[in-house]
């Protein structure tokens, strides 16, 4: 089966600085809260190398309670070495409907 066809019903979309994400929650601790028990699960575990630590989850989603923000401010208060890191994991946090594109 052609793999463009067969996913071709899947949205597809690039994450620029200019993405304009918010959170999916009510709160950042809610979300936090969420995003914590999904590092937890098995299919997720494997990739903790990764994935941002908590304190950078928990700043990231602080700053998008603040209301939605282009990715790029998301990841401003991360120390610069981390950020394209934490910046890729945007899309993971995303997937998992802690974040949403606005």
């Amino acid at each position: 089966m052609d793999p463009f066809y067969a996913f071709a019903a899947y949205p597809t979309q690039t994450l620029t600085e200019q993405t304009v994400l918010g959170l999916a929650d009510a709160d950042a601790n809610a979300a936090l809260k969420r995003a914590l028990a999904y590092r937890k699960l098995a299919m997720i575990d494997f990739a903790k190398v990764v994935l941002p630590s908590d304190a950078e989850m928990g700043s990231v989603l602080r700053a998008a309670a603040r209301g939605p923000k282009a990715a790029v401010e998301l990841v401003a208060d991360i120390p610069v070495e981390r950020q394209a890191v934490v910046f890729r994991s945007l899309v993971w946090l995303v997937k998992l409907g802690v974040l949403k594109v606005c």
